[in-house]
């Protein structure tokens, strides 16, 4: 199979759904973006080994794309003997993590633990106004976003099979960032967050909001990080690709 992307969870914290992350499948390493409280179950779920996780990229820290880092170290740590390699888009966010962490995690039978004890740990440089890091042959570019209100948030800019692809993560409606995103980057395909209910308004883009957008745009673009009544709605005939399934794949 050529390398894809597969949706482990594609619903947002609110949903019934398995939270959002994503699964980069390369040819030399697999990369999580975003673990929620509900990953460990849904890597059992699709029988992927933790021991095959090669690194995790974090977007931002709400629960449903962080919960679930406690357990996947825990499993890779005294199950496997190796450390879960966190990469970073800021360097705040090794501290906001342990922060979140430290109080359950610095316990155990082998005595007081540090976050080094489990993580290594990647913190992407800045150029210009993006941030950057590499791990093995792939680059990945943070761009900042606009999320909640003096919360660190950030999209993923990345290649597969030679295509680049622009994964939002949270974010408000932004037409001038994906604009620029889209002219500056020219991606191939955009996972955008996409909120399909009425609870938290004004913290992410609306199902109504993105099908604004000009078609050219709309027809590069997957939502995920929907709500339960997703099926309300008809994205391909608004002029998107549609909406990402939990369990499906996407080769770019």
């Amino acid at each position: 199979m050529h390398e894809h992307i597969f949706f482990l969870g594609t619903g947002s914290g609110f949903s019934s759904l398995p939270n959002t992350s994503l699964l980069l499948n390369y040819k030399n390493s697999r990369v999580l973006i975003d673990f929620g409280f509900t990953g460990l179950k849904q890597l059992r779920t699709y029988r992927v080994s933790p021991d095959t996780i090669d690194a995790l990229i974090i977007t931002h820290m709400h629960s449903d794309h962080i919960g679930g880092i406690e357990m996947l170290a825990y499993i890779l740590k005294f199950q496997y003997n190796r450390k879960l390699l966190l990469m970073f888009p800021h360097f705040e966010f090794k501290f906001m993590l342990w922060d979140a962490l430290k109080n359950s995690m610095k316990y155990s039978a082998h005595g007081v633990m540090g976050m080094h004890d489990y993580f290594d740990t990647m913190i992407a440089y800045k150029t210009g106004k993006v941030t950057f890091l590499k791990f093995k042959s792939h680059s990945f570019t943070f761009i900042k976003t606009k999320h909640i209100p003096g919360m660190l948030s950030f999209g993923v800019l990345f290649s597969m099979n030679g295509k680049r692809v622009f994964y939002t993560s949270d974010m408000v409606f932004d037409p001038e960032l994906l604009l620029f995103v889209n002219k500056k980057y020219t991606p191939s395909l955009i996972i955008h967050d996409c909120k399909t209910d009425s609870v938290e308004e004004g913290v992410h883009a609306t199902y109504k909001q993105l099908a604004s957008l000009p078609q050219k745009l709309k027809r590069k673009i997957l939502l995920i990080h929907y709500d339960d009544n997703f099926n309300e709605f008809a994205p391909e005939k608004d002029g998107f690709i549609g909406f990402a399934r939990t369990g499906g794949y996407i080769v770019p």
